[in-house]
């Protein structure tokens, strides 16, 4: 990686369960599928040679548990997964504050939410469009060596992007 680059992984939480139809929205759990699909994600991460330094993630329970077991599959420890209110449902607006608050220190920085926000804050930040992401897809993106601060003023380059039905695409293009 250059160190004049930051990589940003968008990732929509994985396929969420219907079957308790009292539960609230945050409290939504993952159903079997998303359950195999999230450490799936975070397996071909790896296998890419991709590290991930925090994760943000919406407080949602699907989108939080879709950030810790890519997290485990990365073997990222647990205290590095830390929530943002505003990855849920709060737009790209929210995005970006999430994003806005990561520390400079942070190069790889892995937030974890709600589509149809993730699509389309993928067509803002790179021009690319990804159609609608599928739940557990992710897009890596490159982003410039500028202070995360500045994130609603950024433009960055999808390097690589997979769904769980995808072929483990994540090999990144040349930077």
């Amino acid at each position: 990686m250059s160190q004049k680059q930051r990589w940003l992984y968008l990732v929509r939480h994985a396929k969420s369960s219907w079957d308790d139809s009292g539960l609230e929205d945050l409290q939504r759990p993952l159903n079997r599928r998303g359950l195999q699909a999230a450490p799936e994600m975070g397996r071909r991460l790896l296998a890419h040679g991709h590290q991930v330094e925090l994760i943000v993630s919406s407080p949602a329970a699907r989108a939080q548990q879709t950030a810790a077991l890519i997290a485990d599959a990365l073997g990222l420890d647990a205290t590095r997964i830390h929530l943002q209110r505003s990855l849920y449902f709060a737009g790209i607006g929210g995005m970006q504050e999430a994003l806005e608050q990561v520390p400079d220190a942070v190069h790889r920085v892995m937030l974890t939410g709600h589509n149809p926000t993730m699509s389309q804050w993928v067509h803002q930040l790179t021009g690319a469009s990804v159609g609608s992401m599928p739940t557990a897809a992710i897009a890596v993106i490159a982003m410039p060596a500028q202070p995360w601060a500045l994130a609603a003023s950024m433009r960055g380059e999808l390097l690589a992007y997979d769904t769980p039905k995808g072929a483990g695409s994540l090999a990144l293009k040349a930077c």
